[in-house]
């Protein structure tokens, strides 16, 4: 009988009015929807329940360039294990992965270092420079900023005999801070044998440190490493073709702070 039609008892019309309680299940049944049902941009991100999409949902071009999952794999980073690991879930930088070729030149500075490292400076001098050393001193080390103190520790010397012979009577070399008038660092270093050799021939000497030095902290502080001629300026070799390679090794002395 329809719904709110009258309904005869005994001799009278009665009519009945309900509700109906239709129970819909709102879950679609799988594959009941397929891509040509849906329209370009049909189904917005809001309507996407939160965890719906699985691993396997995930089309495998989705992960791009060092990435790698999709097609029922997770996604996860690639990585080559020598310099970044995963390590507990997590990306890190692995333990000794940094290698020195990595290192951009001069990032590390004397703020990185331990004062107990030790440095070294190569330098060459021109056979013109080698020969005016008592003029204008030649600098090993650049100071190293206010302070900070160069700690002088020795120091190897070789030179390449030119076409001629060049010539000293009595004048050895010596490491000073600043200029000539500086204190001197390390012993004297006899020339006499050293520089004046033979065409072709290679010599090599060493510069040891002084022992006991004392100096007033201000005259070392920010200064820089030279060396100097500690008689005459030598003379020969007109040619000018002599070399003198020197490397010399030291620590820099941070003052601590107040």
């Amino acid at each position: 009988m329809p719904y709110g039609q009258p309904w005869m008892q005994a001799g009278r019309e009665v009519a009945i009015e309900s509700t109906l309680d239709i129970e819909v299940d709102p879950t679609l049944a799988a594959g009941s929807i397929s891509a040509t049902e849906l329209g370009t941009n049909a189904v917005e991100t809001v309507k996407i329940k939160d965890g719906a999409v699985s691993k396997a949902k995930l089309n495998a071009d989705i992960a791009g360039s060092g990435i790698t999952g999709g097609a029922g794999t997770a996604i996860s980073v690639n990585v080559d294990d020598a310099s970044i690991e995963i390590n507990g879930g997590n990306l890190r930088l692995k333990d000794g992965g940094i290698q020195q070729s990595k290192l951009q030149s001069g990032i590390i500075g004397n703020n990185q270092l331990m004062p107990s490292v030790l440095q070294y400076a190569q330098v060459q001098l021109t056979a013109a420079q080698v020969k005016a050393l008592a003029t204008s001193p030649f600098e090993l080390v650049a100071a190293q900023g206010a302070g900070n103190t160069i700690v002088f520790v020795s120091a190897a010397l070789m030179l390449v005999a030119g076409t001629e012979v060049l010539a000293e009577a009595g004048d050895n070399l010596g490491i000073k801070y600043t200029d000539a008038s500086g204190l001197q660092l390390s012993e004297d270093i006899e020339t006499t044998g050293f520089i004046d050799q033979a065409t072709g021939t290679t010599m090599l000497t060493n510069a040891i440190c002084k022992k006991d030095l004392i100096v007033n902290a201000t005259g070392a502080d920010n200064q820089a490493l030279v060396l100097d001629n500690l008689g005459n300026d030598f003379t020969g070799n007109a040619s000018d073709d002599a070399v003198m390679n020197i490397t010399v090794w030291y620590r820099v002395l941070v003052a601590p702070g107040p």
